[in-house]
């Protein structure tokens, strides 16, 4: 007959949908932590880059890494830091980490919401509360 449907087409139809459906889901996951991954990354290079040109330093990004809470911690090198009026302490936590922490999260959110924000806060989805712990070592030589 014509126009009818076998039960097993139905049953094959279901299996496919199903199968599909879990893994959209499970990619989309995977695809927002390298999404927010690559946007961290060009937030503190952006950050970096300002630093740089005011303060004539060198600071490059030794490690990236995520952990299961959502916590994106970046290890930043700095070398002819900092400028002869300000001690390497102050320098590192006010100056490096602060804006390099700010500069991440303003372009996590970006990648998220399409915009920056106006404060800088943690960004929070589905699957993560996205934070950024900036570390910054010296090196002299």
């Amino acid at each position: 007959m014509k126009g009818q449907s076998s039960a097993e087409t139905l049953i094959l139809v279901s299996v496919i949908l199903i199968s599909v459906t879990a893994l959209f889901y499970l990619g989309q996951s995977s695809n927002e932590t390298a999404t927010i991954l690559r946007a961290a990354r060009d937030g503190a290079e952006n950050a970096i880059f300002t630093i740089d040109m005011d303060n004539g330093c060198t600071i490059d990004i030794e490690n990236l890494t995520f952990s299961s809470s959502g916590t994106i911690t970046i290890n930043v090198v700095a070398r002819n830091a900092p400028p002869d009026n300000i001690s390497w302490d102050n320098f590192a936590e006010n100056t490096i980490e602060n804006n390099i922490r700010t500069g991440a999260l303003k372009y996590i959110h970006y990648a998220l919401a399409g915009s920056f924000p106006t404060t800088v806060a943690s960004v929070k989805t589905s699957y993560y509360t996205y934070d950024v712990e900036v570390e910054a070592r010296r090196v002299t030589q």
